[in-house]
């Protein structure tokens, strides 16, 4: 964050690695603070909200669908909300797609 009138340098934030391929979309909102949403990775996007005074206040991941509903930070009188994509948390398991074995007493009738 830089001082527009004097350039200097008010403070820093590492967000974390950010893909070139997409600009990361910044407001502020009517609370005054900064709104970020980024490219964390192929498919997956970080919506960080920074306070005035250069703290994280809230973080959180979404997806964009395979490709199909790429997220958006929109601006609303109420604040920044994130349109599109779905909401993903990265602590939850990866669904379990099964190991592809059948059990004995999974076996068709006749064996």
């Amino acid at each position: 964050i830089v001082d527009e009138r004097t350039r200097e340098y008010i403070a820093t934030q590492y967000l974390g690695p950010v893909a070139a391929s997409l600009q990361p979309q910044i407001s502020i909102d009517n609370k005054n603070k900064l709104q970020i949403l980024f490219m964390v990775q192929q498919h997956y996007f970080c919506h960080t909200t920074i306070d005035p005074d250069g703290k994280v206040a809230k973080r959180s991941y979404y997806s964009d669908l395979d490709g199909a509903s790429r997220p958006n930070l929109i601006m609303t009188k109420d604040g920044a909300r994130i349109a599109g994509g779905e909401f993903f948390d990265p602590a939850k398991p990866p669904p379990s797609k099964g190991t592809g074995i059948r059990k004995v007493s999974e076996r068709p009738k006749g064996l």
